[in-house]
C-alpha cells in the first residue's frame, strides 16, 4: 500500500501492490468508508485465498475494466466502478466470522440506501460503499452509525490534486552581495 499512496491520485497497482500505474481519471462516485470488525491478518487471509486456489486463470477483470472505459463529453475518461470486486473477500470472510458478518451488514444497508457498489477494502478489514448521490451517502452513514459502525465520507483525489496538495516548492536561493566571498 505504501508506493500508492507515495504516488497518488487514481492508480492502477499491480503485482504485490509496488507496480504503480498512473490513471488520469475523473472519478465522480462519493464514498463511505466504513470500519471493519477487528483486525484480519494479511498473511492468514493470503494462505487461505492460495490454498482456495489462488487468483486462477482467468482474464483480469482490471484490464476487462480499464478497456471498458468510456469517455463522457468533456473528454475525461469515465469508469464504472461497480464493475470491480474484491478477490481477497471470500477468502476474509472464511478467515474472520466477524468480518462476514460485517460484509453481510454493509451489503444489507447498501441496499436499502441505492449505494452503487460496496466491496471490502484489500486483504479486510474494512469497506467502501459508493454512490451517485450525497443524501443516499447520508442514509447509509446514518443508518450504520445507528448500529454502532464507524464510517467517514469522503471523494477521490485526482493526480493533479494529489500533487497540489503536497507540492514542495524549493527555498529560493539568496543572492551574494558583491562583497560576500564565495
Amino acid at each position: 500500500d505504501v508506493p500508492y499512496f507515495l504516488f497518488g491520485g487514481p492508480a492502477l497497482g499491480r503485482g504485490r501492490g509496488d507496480e504503480i500505474h498512473p490513471l488520469e481519471l475523473e472519478l465522480r462516485d462519493r464514498v463511505l468508508l466504513v470500519q471493519g470488525a477487528g483486525g484480519v491478518e494479511t498473511a492468514a487471509v493470503f494462505r487461505r485465498f492460495e490454498a482456495m486456489g489462488g487468483p486462477g486463470r482467468a482474464a483480469s477483470r482490471i484490464d476487462a475494466f480499464l478497456r471498458a472505459s468510456a469517455v463522457d463529453p468533456k473528454g475525461q475518461k469515465t469508469l464504472e466502478l461497480k464493475s470491480l470486486r474484491n478477490d481477497l473477500e471470500r477468502a476474509a470472510r472464511d478467515e474472520s466470522p466477524s468480518l462476514a458478518a460485517m460484509a453481510r451488514r454493509v451489503r444489507r444497508v447498501a441496499r436499502a440506501t441505492s449505494a452503487t457498489h460496496a466491496v471490502m477494502s484489500g486483504s479486510g478489514s474494512s469497506f467502501f460503499m459508493l454512490f451517485d448521490d450525497a443524501a443516499a451517502l447520508r442514509r447509509a452513514q446514518g443508518a450504520l452509525l445507528g448500529e454502532g459502525v464507524g464510517c467517514v465520507p469522503c471523494g477521490f483525489l485526482s493526480r493533479r490534486s494529489y500533487l497540489r496538495r503536497f507540492e514542495v516548492k524549493a527555498p529560493a536561493r539568496r543572492r551574494r552581495a558583491p562583497s560576500e566571498g564565495r
